[in-house]
């Protein structure tokens, strides 16, 4: 019974320690990845992400599925750059979740579904996104995909305006400036 406690206790204080080391790792890939990036090793900085993205890390897939739609460091792929904005999306990265309505909006990566595109975005704007808010808000100055709505409209691009700098170049581009 002793021997049998003992190796319970030795094989639980193994998989803690490799359970803390695992995520000690965690943050110094994601370091890794930033610094190589900036650096302009866009290619050392997708295969760090990637590992970070098959991990979970919705951050990671973003940065990566934004490699992929650029062509930066890796060959440009649509579905790819759809399918990893879209596990950053289901993570609840709002960003993601605007890149992924505006993937099915225009059919990049993916199928065109107008609906799916909208549900998407609105989910961004819902989070928080004040680019995502602006779509929303001109889709509905506009009646684009929506019906035209002014007071949805004037609700949505209120909220925007008050996200500070993030949208002001959004704004400042539909007003022709």
């Amino acid at each position: 019974m002793l021997k049998r406690a003992t190796r319970l206790v030795i094989f639980w204080a193994i998989a803690a320690l490799v359970l803390f080391t695992a995520v000690a790792l965690v943050p110094a890939r994601t370091e890794q990845a930033e610094t190589a990036y900036v650096s302009g090793d866009s290619a050392k900085a997708a295969k760090l992400w990637r590992k970070l993205a098959r991990g979970g890390d919705a951050n990671a897939a973003f940065n990566l599925a934004t490699l992929y739609a650029a062509g930066d460091g890796v060959a440009a792929d649509p579905a790819s750059a759809h399918r990893y904005y879209l596990q950053a999306a289901e993570a609840g990265h709002a960003p993601a979740q605007f890149e992924v309505g505006r993937s099915f909006e225009a059919g990049l990566g993916t199928a065109p579904n107008q609906e799916i595109a909208l549900m998407w975005i609105a989910e961004s704007a819902n989070s928080g996104h004040a680019p995502a808010q602006v779509d929303l808000g001109l889709r509905y100055l506009n009646g684009i995909g929506v019906a035209r709505n002014p007071e949805q409209a004037t609700y949505w691009l209120t909220l925007a305006s008050h996200s500070g700098e993030a949208a002001k170049p959004i704004l400042d581009n539909h007003r022709g400036k």
